[in-house]
């Protein structure tokens, strides 16, 4: 299915990050933001009902754990990770369009987290 996959490349290109030297970390992020679009594309496209709740749940819970940084190896914490700095607009744009509080607290952790 889709959504697991999805999951599960979001999940590996994170951990290929976290050992990747600092100056190859760069590479990684933009393919785990390159991914990470085409989740909330292709969830912006279809609406909500594309996928059930027990699909996007898990992968809003992996990618909200990549960005926090009271987890060990957390994008920020991470030496040499650095994000566009179109990340941020793009976040309120997610945030603004699904206009769901779980959303906006996925999109307002992850803004607070990529700066």
């Amino acid at each position: 299915e889709l959504g697991s996959r999805l999951e599960q490349a979001l999940n590996q290109i994170h951990e290929a990050c976290a050992a990747a030297k600092s100056t190859e970390k760069s590479a990684f992020v933009q393919l785990y933001l390159f991914t990470q679009d085409l989740f909330y594309g292709v969830m912006r496209c279809k609406g909500s009902t594309f996928w059930t709740t027990t699909v996007v749940s898990p992968i809003l819970s992996s990618i909200e754990k990549h960005f926090d940084r009271k987890e060990n190896l957390a994008f920020k914490n991470q030496d040499g990770v650095n994000f566009p700095d179109s990340v941020v607009q793009k976040y309120l744009e997610y945030r603004k369009h699904f206009n769901i509080p779980r959303y906006e607290t996925h999109f307002n952790l992850l803004i607070e987290n990529s700066k």
